[in-house]
């Protein structure tokens, strides 16, 4: 099983990259929308590897940090969740933004992705919030007050009558030390400047 690489790339697709390695041989590995956007054609780069195999398949998925690879791993170890639907969960949100939905069981956010409907939402965070302990995870003051913001503000605009895709992209768009930094106030006004 391959589980790292390492390579310049010499390729960029939609959803993809061609990773020629040292040894010559050139992979195509699915990579994340958040990872892709990062990459640069003849960098190089090292990508930890999920290989997917199944009877008439087989595919390789990168993941720039061991965190995002945990998250693909447990999303598509429940049932009806498939590598496309865990990568495009990880292109929406990342490891750390999916760790706040999930703390606060947030299905809108979710289902908003392509390919996960209201019912596979729910499931997801209710798998996950089964077999994570999110003490751990969220085990300092910070993160949980980062949580608790991010919460708040979401739902300051969700009734000002924003989206919830334009809430996500909104919120994705203030850098973690503001949003750690700013009262809600502050942070609500950076938002509407932002729109």
């Amino acid at each position: 099983m391959i589980a790292l690489l390492s390579g310049t790339v010499r390729k960029k697709y939609v959803s993809s990259i061609i990773l020629l390695t040292k040894s010559g041989v050139g992979y195509e590995v699915n990579v994340d929308d958040r990872s892709l956007a990062t990459i640069i054609i003849n960098s190089t780069v090292e990508l930890y590897i999920y290989h997917y195999i199944r009877e008439n398949r087989e595919d390789l998925f990168g993941f720039v940090n061991e965190k995002d690879i945990y998250l693909f791993r447990m999303l598509i170890a429940i049932s009806g969740i498939g590598p496309s639907a865990g990568r495009e969960i990880l292109s929406a949100y990342g490891y750390d933004k999916f760790v706040e939905i999930l703390a606060s069981n947030d299905v809108q956010a979710l289902s908003d992705i392509k390919g996960i409907g209201k019912k596979t939402a729910q499931r997801i965070l209710v798998d996950l919030n089964e077999k994570l302990d999110l003490e751990d995870i969220l085990d300092n003051e910070g993160e949980r007050d980062l949580r608790n913001t991010t919460r708040e503000l979401r739902l300051l605009l969700k009734s000002l009558g924003f989206s919830s895709p334009e809430i996500r992209m909104m919120i994705d768009d203030i850098p973690r030390n503001e949003l750690i930094e700013k009262n809600i106030d502050e942070l609500v006004k950076l938002c509407l400047r932002k729109k």
